[in-house]
Parts: C-alpha cells; structure tokens; sequence
C-alpha cells in the first residue's frame, strides 16, 4: 500500500467515524427519519452531479428494483435505526457496534452459500458476540442517564439491527447474478433510499429548534460523511483491493471514539474497554482478515 492510499484509507475511517458524532449531535432536533432523508438526499444529488462530469451512466429503467431493494435494505433501514440509536447511546458505541458488519456478514454469508464456518471464524463470532453483551451490559447499566434501561435495551438492538442490514445487503449484492457498477449502484441506492425515506413524512418534526451548526452538521453529513465517502471508499477498492479496503472497518470505531470524546464530551468505560477490541478481533478472524492476508491481497 503506498502513501497516498494509506493517506485515503484513514480519511475514510476518520470521515465514516465521524458520521456517529454528527447522528448524535442532530437526532434529536430533527428525528431519526428527517435526518436521514436529508442525509441521503443530499448524498444523491451530489453523487449525480460528480456522474454528471465523470459521464457515468445509471440505467434506472433496467436495475430500479435492485435500487430499492438495496437502498432500503443497505441504506434507508440501517441509516434511520443508527439514528434511532443516537437518540440514547454515545457515538463511540455507535461505532464499535457499525464494525459488527463484516461479522454478520461472513455469519450470513456461510448460511447464504453454505461456506464452512472454520475455528477460526467460529471463534471470531464467538468474541463478537461476548463483545457486543458487554457493550450491552455496560449501556444498559447507565440507562438512568439516557432514558431507562429499556430505552436503552432498544437502541443497542437497533445498533446492531443496523449492522445486520449491511451483512444482509452484502450478500444480496455478491448473490446478484448480474452485476452493477460500484459507482451507479451508490447514487442508484442513494435515490431509492431517499425516495423510501419520503414515506416516513408524516412523522417529520418541523426543525424549528435546530441551530445553525446543526444544519451544518447535516450537510457535512451528507456530503462528506456519504457522498464524498463512498467515492473514496470505492477509489481505495480499486487501488488496494477489497480485502485491504475492509480494514477501514477498524479504523471507524478509533475515530468514531476519538470524536466522541473531543466533541460530545463522552467517557470510555470499562464495556468499550474490553468490549470493543472483541469485537474487532472478532470481525477480524471471522473474515479472515490477518497480517499474511494483507500481504498476498
């Protein structure tokens, strides 16, 4: 990996990262489904204006159900139970729980084409899931500050409902049997997502309280935090590989921790201690992912 991609691949983490800290901040002024659409919407537009200059071409009337299909199940869905999760969890747990994705995905993966589960990924989902009940236990026992320990006990089930929704989406991708451009199937996504999104209109708070480093807020979120990401993410992918560009996934729970303490404020405890490097390693053995991996990606 040369310097410029090393360079790329932690911006990535640091600007994915950093989208938990901008949910947190916004959620609550303008609600999970709101914020969402604004996010994804800004997202779409900027995604086809940059289609535009590039001359990429989407074929809306051929792939629009696919658009939709993963828009919802990859986007609109895990995007809004994130929020949802903003409304009570701190963003560093937001991210540790964002890195549960590859885990789930190589679970559904194996029941999906019938992969074997080795010891070694066995044990990877293993340490993911003690990872994830002391992350559990730890949020609900301070649930006194942030709603009750139900509240609480739903935005860690949404946290990881959302997480499941990208293990899902990946393979509904990879089981596709006709394939559709990385970049078409982002902006294709990311119009079907916020079409969806308009269907929750009816419960769309009016903003009238949100300040102005909010708005700004959601437009960093749109536009970098998912607009310019994925560009870059897809960018890293085809310089470095997939396999190398997968380890962007530990990076975010590093800076989504780093900004949650530099700007929300909030505390490491002893659950994100101990269970956030679980389930790193976890993620890490059940994907495969290892040093000689790396090496021969």
């Amino acid at each position: 990996m040369n310097t410029a991609s090393l360079i790329r691949l932690l911006a990535l983490g640091a600007i994915w990262g950093s989208s938990f800290a901008f949910m947190r901040a916004t959620a609550p002024t303008f609600g999970p489904p709101l914020l969402i659409e604004l996010r994804v919407a800004i997202a779409a537009a900027f995604l086809t204006v940059v289609g535009f200059w590039l001359g990429k071409r989407v074929d809306w009337k051929k792939d629009w159900r696919f658009f939709l299909l993963i828009g919802f199940v990859n986007t609109a869905l895990p995007f809004t139970l994130f929020a949802y999760a903003a409304l009570t969890l701190p963003a560093s747990l937001l991210a540790i729980f964002n890195s549960l994705a590859p885990l789930f995905g190589a679970l559904i993966g194996a029941v999906w084409f019938g992969t074997r589960i080795t010891r070694t990924a066995a044990l990877g989902l293993a340490l993911g899931v003690i990872g994830v009940s002391g992350l559990t236990y730890e949020s609900i026992s301070h649930a006194t500050l942030r709603g009750g320990p139900q509240q609480a006990l739903l935005a860690v089930l949404a946290g990881a409902g959302a997480s499941l929704c990208y293990g899902l989406a990946a393979n509904w991708i990879r089981a596709r049997p006709q394939k559709v451009d990385a970049f078409a199937t982002a902006q294709g996504t990311l119009w079907g997502a916020s079409m969806l999104m308009l269907l929750t209109f009816p419960t769309w708070p009016l903003p009238v309280t949100a300040t102005t480093p909010q708005w700004l807020a959601v437009a960093v979120l749109g536009f970098m935090c998912t607009g310019a990401a994925y560009l870059l993410h897809f960018r890293l992918i085809a310089d470095i590989g997939v396999t190398r560009a997968l380890t962007v996934t530990f990076l975010i729970p590093v800076f989504g921790v780093l900004w949650g303490i530099l700007f929300l404020d909030e505390r490491i405890g002893p659950g994100l201690i101990i269970g956030g490097p679980l389930i790193l390693i976890g993620t890490a053995l059940a994907n495969g992912l290892t040093l000689r991996s790396l090496r021969s990606a």
